[in-house]
Order: C-alpha cells, then structure tokens, then sequence
C-alpha cells in the first residue's frame, strides 16, 4: 500500500490554511510539501509507509504498535492515510505548537477509543509500546 491517491500540487487555498493556521512560512510549507510528495508521490501516507519512515529514523522493535497510536492520532478526519495538511499540523503542533497543542495532541494518542477520557487501559496500551 504505502501512499494513495491523493493531492500532490499544493493549492493556492491550501497553502493559505496553512499559513494561517500554523507557525511556517510560505516557503517552509513549500519545503515541506516537497518532501512530503517525494516520500508519497501520490499525496497520502499510508500506515505501512508511515511504520517504514519511523523504522528508518527511529530503529526500535516495537515501532508497529507505537506508530499505530501516533498514525491514529495524526489522522485527524480518520480517514485511513494521513494527507499533507494533516502531516504539516503535526509537525507543527509537535515543533512550534503551545504548550497547550502539544498536550492536546499527547491526550489524543493517549485516548484510544476517542471518548475524551483517558483510562488505565488506554495508558498502560500506549506506554507499553512507547518503552
């Protein structure tokens, strides 16, 4: 699978989002989107490319049940893939996000059934493959 049907050009009303709605330039989003693309050339990052970029960056044994929780958390409109601008909002909210998008975003990857509370279950799920 790796990376689907999607996007690939950046449009001009895309790119206006995302200056407005995160902490980069025109042209960091540019760079960002290039990069993006040579990884899925077809716009969208799929769970098993995503498990393949972490793997390679990030060498781990456990990496399939990690990624699991931070592909979930990432894809915001659960749509099965990650897109750009669901790629570029995690960047940003995990570099140059607040304080407060930052626990947002760890309260997500934490709440695995998306009910808005996190249990012991869902801790011990997340921390056991984060270790």
């Amino acid at each position: 699978m790796g990376c689907g049907i999607g996007k690939i050009e950046l449009s001009g009303e895309d790119l206006m989002f995302l200056l407005l709605h995160t902490h980069y330039t025109e042209e960091a989003i540019q760079m960002w989107h290039k990069k993006f693309v040579e990884e899925c050339p077809d716009g969208n990052l799929y769970p098993d490319r995503f498990v393949a970029l972490y793997k390679r960056l990030f060498p781990v044994e456990n990496a399939e049940d990690f990624c699991r929780h931070v592909f979930r958390t990432f894809d915001t409109d659960k749509s099965g893939y990650i897109d750009f601008k669901e790629f570029l909002f995690a960047i940003d909210s995990i570099s140059t996000g607040t304080p407060e998008e930052k626990l947002r975003r760890a309260f997500s990857m934490y709440d695995v059934n998306g009910k808005g509370i996190i249990c012991l279950g869902e801790m011990v799920k997340v921390m056991e493959v984060s270790v």
